[in-house]
Parts: C-alpha cells; sequence; structure tokens
C-alpha cells in the first residue's frame, strides 16, 4: 500500500483523533482488512479500486459524515471493562445509544446523539462502568448514518471494482468480502465488529498481523482479542510487527 494512500487516509476526521487505520502487511499480504475508514485502503491494498478513487472516496466519506453530523450531532463513548459486551448492552438499552464496535474483550464502543451519550456516561457511573470519550466526528457506525451510506452508495458505485489480487476481509461481517461495494458502505452504518475478525483471521490460520501507518490502536486490540496480553512471556511485538 503506497504511502501516500495511507497518508491521505489518515487525514480523515475518523483517524485524526487516533482511531482505527487500515490494517495490512505492506509486503505482499495474503490477507488485508480495514477497521471503519480502514476498509478503503484495503480494498486498495487488494487492488479492488485504484488508489487515486480511494482517495476521493475517502473525501467524499468525510464530507458525508460532516453533512449528516450537522443534522444529528453525535459521536463516540467507548465502553472499558472486562465483559465489555454486557456491559455496553446494558448502557445502551438504558441511554438509547447504539453499540458501534465491537473492538476487543475489554472495549465496546458505543454511538449516539450527545443526549444519549451522556445518558450513558451516566447510566455508566451507576454501574461503577469505566468510559472513556473517544475522539470522532459523529455517531459512526451506527443508524445516525443512513442518510451518509446512501449518498456513500452513490460514490462507490461511479467507481470501477476490479477483482481482488488477495483476499479482503470485511471487518463488518468477519468474513471475507463478497459484495465490496455493498460491504464498503455498510461499514457507515453497521458495527465494527473487529474483535470477531481478528478471531475469524486467527482460526483461518493467520499468524502474524502488521498494522500499517505506524499506530498501536489496532496492535494492541488485535493483542487483546487474541489474549496475547495475558499469555506469560508472548509480548504484543512476537504477535504484532510494525508497518
Amino acid at each position: 500500500m503506497g504511502d501516500d494512500l495511507t497518508a491521505a487516509l489518515f487525514s480523515g476526521p475518523e483517524l485524526r483523533g487516533g482511531g482505527p487505520g487500515p490494517f495490512v502487511r505492506r509486503s505482499a499480504p495474503d490477507i488485508v482488512v480495514g477497521h471503519g475508514l480502514g476498509d478503503i485502503a484495503a480494498l486498495a491494498a487488494a487492488r479492488v479500486i485504484d488508489h487515486a478513487d480511494a482517495i476521493e472516496l475517502a473525501r467524499i466519506r468525510e464530507q458525508l459524515i460532516a453533512r449528516a453530523n450537522a443534522d444529528q450531532a453525535g459521536g463516540l463513548l467507548c465502553v472499558v471493562a472486562y465483559g465489555a459486551d454486557d456491559a455496553a448492552r446494558h448502557i445502551a438499552t438504558l441511554s438509547g445509544a447504539r453499540i458501534a464496535r465491537r473492538d476487543s474483550p475489554r472495549r465496546v464502543v458505543l454511538a449516539g446523539s450527545h443526549k444519549q451519550l451522556a445518558a450513558a456516561r451516566r447510566a455508566a457511573d451507576e454501574l461503577s462502568v469505566s468510559v472513556v470519550d473517544v475522539s470522532a466526528p459523529a455517531a459512526l457506525h451506527s443508524p445516525a448514518m443512513a442518510g451518509a451510506a446512501r449518498g456513500f452508495a452513490d460514490a462507490v458505485a461511479r467507481v470501477p471494482f476490479h477483482d481482488a489480487t488477495r483476499i479482503v476481509y470485511s471487518s463488518v461481517t468477519a468474513a471475507p468480502m463478497r459484495s465490496p461495494r455493498d460491504e464498503l458502505v455498510a461499514g457507515l452504518r453497521m458495527p465494527v465488529l473487529w474483535r470477531q475478525t481478528v478471531c475469524a483471521l486467527h482460526a483461518a490460520g493467520a499468524s502474524r498481523f502488521v498494522e500499517a501507518g505506524g499506530r498501536r490502536t489496532l496492535g494492541d486490540l488485535t493483542c487483546e482479542a487474541l489474549g496475547a496480553g495475558r499469555r506469560a512471556g508472548t509480548p504484543s511485538q512476537q504477535l504484532l510487527h510494525a508497518g
């Protein structure tokens, strides 16, 4: 994956606050997978879409997200706890927020309006559950992005898609992409299943995971998903190699 593409995708608002980016091996990867915006980079790395089209799609996606947030302002909130999935579901029920990302066994992200997230913070406090604000431009990966997804579908329909040169996994389905256009668009309004995707890759035989861009966001989440942090004498560097 070219450095220009990586730099362009990392300039979006979803990533400026430290959010997840593309997760690939730079040298002849067997499988590529993205988290959120990283889906575009993964498809470009597999040559499903051209790099110029990938950058343009990232730009359009950013604009559509900003427009959607202007109509219905919101954001993201991370539930940090052992058994985070159960805690997040309970908080979502109490607040009206939606589960947006299942990142690891101890990190699940909620999306919602500012009012819903305020209610989620109160619910978490009452339940003695830790939550952390996530810097995000909108209530990503939730029904609040339905309008943006429709606009993005129009943009994606105008871009030529080619046969993949390597396997591309979807972090929305935790499986190889079968319909890249639809799955790329679905990533705006559907939850990201990062934990399930990493576990599916590991079950399929993946043993070495490399994060592109020199960040550790997805690397840390991958170690948590695979339980590397709990294995004595298994530092994360043995599992994750900087891209």
